[in-house]
């Protein structure tokens, strides 16, 4: 049985297989040390359908504070798309309607991505391939919104009224 996909001329290497009887399909592809967690998403969380296994992630939460801020923070960077939906190869670029995805996480980070969807909402952010760096960084508060305040009212400046080299200040009329 193979672990993914395999096109036609692609060379056969000893890792792309697994025994018969070692399981699923899905279960074939997670790596050594890893576990597949599955995700609610829908259209927006799962990047309007254009996520497709192996793909990498990073998965952004955002939660309200008490004060009413909104705070977003990356709590997991380069995750591993292993399926969408129920689509663990895709040989298309058609975008998918998308219920769920299944990411290949430490079992440490399937803790925090379970702790950051059940204190908000969580956000997936699709990664450039080639972008192998960490996106994690310090929480980001954001406050809620305010309203503009209104100018200031000027004070009436008055008129300056000027006669040769004699310059007078008087108030305007209102």
């Amino acid at each position: 049985m193979t672990k993914s996909a395999i096109i036609t001329g692609q060379i056969l290497m000893a890792p792309m297989f697994v025994e018969a009887g070692q399981g699923s399909s899905l279960a074939a592809v997670v790596a050594a040390n890893k576990r597949a967690v599955t995700v609610r998403v829908d259209d927006v969380v799962g990047v309007a359908g254009f996520l497709l296994p192996g793909n990498r992630v990073d998965v952004v939460a955002t939660r309200k504070m008490d004060r009413g801020d909104t705070v977003s923070d990356t709590i997991l960077s380069d995750i591993k798309v292993l399926a969408v939906d129920q689509t663990a190869a895709a040989n298309t670029n058609e975008p998918v309607v998308v219920r769920a995805v299944t990411l290949e996480v430490t079992p440490e980070e399937a803790e925090i991505l379970l702790k950051g969807k059940a204190a908000g909402s969580i956000q997936l952010t699709l990664r450039n391939p080639l972008d192998d760096s960490d996106s994690r960084h310090k929480v980001v508060a954001v406050k809620a919104p305010v309203r503009p305040a209104l100018p200031a009212q000027k004070p009436n400046p008055g008129v300056t009224v000027i006669r040769g080299t004699k310059v007078d200040q008087q108030a305007s009329r209102n």
